[in-house]
């Protein structure tokens, strides 16, 4: 994956907050922009009484049920110069004024089963300055043990603003739906990254989000590395939620499931799309369901029709466009990624290692890539990765908390004691391919 859309953050909440801002080299005034356009768009919604009633009531529920999530809010706001109280208030933008841009129309797709075991999907139509705000995060929390969260998300933004996949294998992605009259409760990227978080498995993930209420609006689709399935449509105080060990799923930006469908107003143009985009994805979904492996998934969401069934949407007349493509193979914990129209973008992925498990997070790399460090810290070691075959190295950086990184398969540039920061060139990647054979399985990586 390029260097430009992977961001690796290391810390609390708060600490990984700040650090988001501190990677975002040059993209601060893009970042505000992105935030404070459409807020004073809205500026007029937004100053009601009822409005700010309504925010204030969402900030102590966050406050009491999800703390941490505030906590990186804060961190983003300190690190990018603006309020939290309004980074809190775009995030709820898309329910509160659901008129005022950027308008987005997403479509995704969820299998059990593929030659590449379970498969999520998501094309993210959002507004083009979006595009250049986008990364892939990935963050690590000390207080979690060993679990990480890849986040694909835009910067200035909290956590699985689009969708994400943590080590075990747990994957969800998302589209909005507008629904008036939001409730109190779980904002959808919350509730997204809480999942992340907090669950393993597909049936722990459901039962977070029967546990709690919900702002309301939005779909989510869930797959785990067992092949378990979910469909979720984000009602307010409560979701409904199907789940299964077979077949698929498909959501894009209207409710399927009554009384959640028979609540939505009148359909206007976005809504035929998302009608249309719907039925493109349906009437796949059966051959894929049958026989599908990654390139089959990766066509789909590249595919083109008229106006209202196009799932790959350029730049042009329209605020938003497809700012990229996700695929989420999650038996191997791979992510395939296109920054970008995926019919035009090079897909990029992060590596798979077919039966070999390990609690470390592969990156896909091509031999003699610069690889840099995701932490700040002293090289404390320069280490052979096999004791069999001293050609593979390792470089061991210790952080100022004196937790320890590896990276593996890497050739050093750097000598113990320099101190380097992220984002620092400490060597580039080798051939580890060649070692393993496995009939090709394994992919050339870092870890």
């Amino acid at each position: 994956m390029a260097k430009t859309d992977l961001v690796f953050l290391h810390g609390t909440a708060r600490e990984r907050g700040r650090l988001q801002a501190k990677t975002a080299h040059g993209l601060h005034g893009g970042v505000l922009q992105a935030i404070s356009g459409p807020l004073h768009a809205a500026a007029t919604t937004l100053s009601e009484p009822h409005m700010q009633q309504y925010l204030d009531k969402q900030w102590r529920f966050t406050e009491q049920n999800g703390k941490n999530h505030l906590e990186e809010i804060e961190g983003l706001a300190t690190g990018f110069g603006f309020s939290a109280l309004d980074l809190f208030a775009f995030l709820h933008l898309s329910f509160l004024s659901p008129d005022i841009p950027p308008a987005d129309g997403c479509s995704t797709i969820a299998l059990s089963n593929s030659s590449d075991g379970p498969v999520l999907a998501k094309n993210r139509d959002y507004a083009g300055e979006h595009h250049r705000l986008q990364r892939v995060f990935l963050h690590q929390d000390p207080t979690q043990g060993n679990k990480r969260c890849l986040f694909v998300g835009s910067l200035g933004c909290p956590g699985a603003f689009s969708s994400g996949m943590n080590s075990d294998g747990l994957a969800v992605v998302d589209t909005r739906v507008d629904r008036r009259e939001p409730g109190v409760g779980w904002l959808r990227y919350f509730l997204m990254t809480e999942m992340l978080w907090k669950a393993s498995s597909v049936s722990e993930a459901v039962e977070i989000i029967r546990s709690c209420p919900h702002v309301g609006g939005g779909s989510l689709t869930i797959a785990d590395s067992t092949g378990s399935i979910a469909s979720v449509e984000l009602g307010s105080p409560d979701a409904h939620i199907e789940a299964k060990d077979s077949g698929g799923f498909v959501h894009t930006n209207h409710f399927l499931s009554h009384p959640l469908l028979s609540a939505m107003g009148p359909r206007d143009a976005k809504e035929r799309s998302s009608v249309g985009r719907l039925a493109s994805l349906t009437n796949a979904l059966p051959g894929l369901t049958q026989s599908a492996n990654r390139r089959d998934i990766l066509r789909l969401m590249s595919s083109h029709g008229d106006d209202n069934h196009r799932l790959c949407l350029h730049a042009g007349s329209e605020a938003s466009f497809t700012i990229s493509s996700v695929v989420y193979l999650c038996r191997t914990r791979e992510l395939i990624f296109s920054n970008g129209p995926p019919c035009k973008e090079k897909w990029q992925s992060g590596a798979g290692r077919g039966s070999r498990k390990h609690k470390g997070i592969d990156y896909c790399a091509d031999p003699g890539d610069e690889i840099c460090s995701h932490v700040t810290g002293r090289v404390s070691k320069l280490g052979y990765t096999y004791s069999d075959d001293l050609s593979y190295r390792y470089v061991e950086v210790t952080d100022s908390k004196s937790s320890r990184h590896r990276f593996y398969y890497v050739e050093p540039s750097v000598i113990v004691g320099d101190i380097v920061s992220v984002g620092e060139a400490i060597g580039c990647a080798q051939d580890i391919a060649k070692r393993y054979t496995e009939n090709g399985i394994m992919k050339n990586h870092v870890h």
